[in-house]
């Protein structure tokens, strides 16, 4: 680009008589660098020009912007995907047959609580959750889920222990009946469930 030295002296001087610090024009834009800085409100570029301190700011937040939603969009894909897979980890042990199977029972990674379906060694197959636990049966017959506990027709209103008209209760939990029908849960005994003589009520040691 040519300049005509007498008009930048011209151009020089009547900014400078102006009181405005001393920039070189050229075409539209104004030329800086260390000796010759830019007005206010603006500031030298990285290409040697002014330029409005405001638009570079608005350049600047709009790149960090785009960085950081992009950062947290795969963040959470990763994070996503890696808890389903880990959910879904159940396998039948080198020693399953076809059969249902508690999990800790010839299967590995599986929850003590529910039934799962096996085909062999290989992944298991989610039956479903026990409500009322998982009960390992004898070799050659399959697990299965614990049923509901009943109070027998001999049942009055009161706690009783597993087994003491109680059916299907789990051993070591106290129970209450109002009659026969469903039993409800009172408490599972950590020292075991104390039988009481006949007219009182069970209950945990």
């Amino acid at each position: 680009m040519s300049v005509d030295r007498a008009g930048f002296v011209l151009v020089m001087v009547a900014v400078a008589a102006a009181g405005a610090p001393a920039c070189a024009l050229f075409s539209d834009a104004l030329a800086c660098d260390e000796e010759t800085p830019c007005p206010a409100a603006s500031r030298c570029n990285a290409q040697g020009f002014c330029a409005s301190s405001s638009a570079e700011g608005e350049g600047e937040g709009e790149g960090e912007g785009e960085g950081e939603g992009e950062g947290e969009g795969e963040g959470e894909g990763e994070g996503e995907g890696e808890g389903e897979g880990e959910g879904e980890s159940a396998t039948c042990d080198a020693d399953a047959v076809v059969g249902f199977y508690c999990g800790g029972d010839k299967v590995s990674d599986g929850d003590a609580g529910s039934l799962y379906a096996c085909n062999g060694p290989g992944p298991a197959t989610l039956e479903g959750v026990c409500q009322y636990g998982c009960v390992v049966a004898g070799a050659g017959n399959d697990d299965y889920c614990h049923p509901a506990a009943t109070c027998d027709a001999t049942a009055v209103v009161g706690y009783y222990c597993a087994g003491d008209k109680v059916s299907d209760g789990v051993p070591g939990t106290l129970y209450r009946c109002n009659g026969p029908g469903p039993a409800v849960v009172v408490e599972v005994c950590g020292a075991g469930c104390v039988i009481a003589p006949a007219g009182q009520d069970d209950y945990c040691a």
